[in-house]
């Protein structure tokens, strides 16, 4: 399983941050236990959105404060438990997956190349076509097996 953990960008900090990053596996891991606990807090928002409940609501229904949603929906929380969110999921009519399965030993960047191209028109206006290329980088974090 390839996972995308690293900025997609190539400028010159990003691309300094990707070379730390594979020279320290144990970085890596915990770049890639932050992926999972921001996705956590962004899938848990869009649910509550989607479903037309305020964290307000959403807190009434579950018995707690306010607080405690938009704790849990910001990025950088990792104190999520696993009966909370299935709660969660239950009262905004989702559900709750968890997949334990063998660490792969490859992530996958994907670094984004972008070519601008700036066109000066008499009036003052200038205008900027940007043009993206994605490529994939894989990084084997881990050694192998």
């Amino acid at each position: 399983m390839n996972q995308s953990i690293l900025p997609s960008s190539t400028s010159k900090g990003n691309l300094r941050f990707r070379e730390i990053i594979k020279s320290n596996p144990a970085l890596l891991e915990e770049v890639a236990d932050a992926k999972i606990f921001n996705e956590i807090a962004h899938q848990l928002y869009t649910l509550r959105r989607e479903k037309g409940f305020t964290q307000k609501d959403l807190a009434d229904k579950i018995k707690l404060k306010q607080s405690h949603i938009s704790r849990w929906e910001k990025a950088g929380y990792q104190g999520y438990k696993i009966k909370v969110l299935s709660k969660l999921a239950r009262t905004l009519g989702g559900s709750l997956e968890v997949n334990l399965r063998p660490r792969s030993h490859n992530y996958t960047v994907y670094c984004k190349y972008e070519e601008k191209d700036q066109t000066s028109y008499p009036n003052g206006i200038v205008h900027t076509r940007t043009e993206s290329l994605v490529l994939p980088v894989t990084i084997s974090a881990f050694g192998s097996k």
